[in-house]
């Protein structure tokens, strides 16, 4: 759904502040409305004409819906089957994505990768130029609009020196923790 999701605690919580109305009446009749609902792909299309579909990372053991309608009524239905102790069969493509762990590790043992807000690059474009330290940068996907990473080579004395000097100064060190659930999907 195209719902601010950041705004609620849960999936539960999103169900009862956002779908109030469909959730009034917990019975198998209300289950049956709202799974009949006809833009819950993911139940009314066939499968090889079908845009939804399940989504999962290697790291991650939840499981996601990935569609393009119906969301109310989806969440709506699970509410109630969960209150029902109803079990409700899905169907349907699952794509997994997963961290290529020897890219992971070969990657983090040659760089530093560290995230760094983009208005602050101007300046530590200078410092580096002046302390002579080599470096990349790459912007984050649009949900981090602002942020990017910044690579500092390990063999180079004086980025290792930058590098350490920015994780004093709490840069958010996205080698590691990709390192780290990139270990956890084993």
């Amino acid at each position: 759904s195209k719902s601010d999701l950041s705004k609620y605690a849960d999936l539960d919580d999103f169900t009862e502040r956002g779908t109030r109305n469909l959730i009034d009446e917990i019975s198998k009749e209300s289950l049956e409305r709202a799974l009949n609902h006809k833009e819950i792909r993911i139940i009314h299309s066939p499968i090889e004409h079908r845009d939804d579909n399940f989504l999962n990372f290697g790291w991650d053991k939840r499981l996601f819906l990935c569609n393009s309608g119906g969301s109310h009524h989806f969440v709506a239905a699970r509410y109630i089957a969960k209150r029902l102790g109803e079990g409700v069969a899905l169907q349907g493509r699952k794509e997994t994505y997963s961290l290529h762990v020897p890219s992971v590790e070969l990657m983090t043992s040659e760089c530093f990768i560290l995230a760094i807000n983009q208005n602050d690059l101007l300046d530590i474009h200078s410092s580096m130029v002046k302390f002579r330290a080599s470096y990349g940068w790459y912007p984050l996907p649009s949900n981090y609009a602002g942020i990017c990473a910044i690579f500092l080579p390990k063999k180079e004395p004086r980025s290792v020196i930058v590098a350490e000097t920015l994780l004093r100064a709490g840069a958010f060190d996205i080698g590691g923790f990709v390192k780290m659930i990139a270990l956890q999907q084993q």
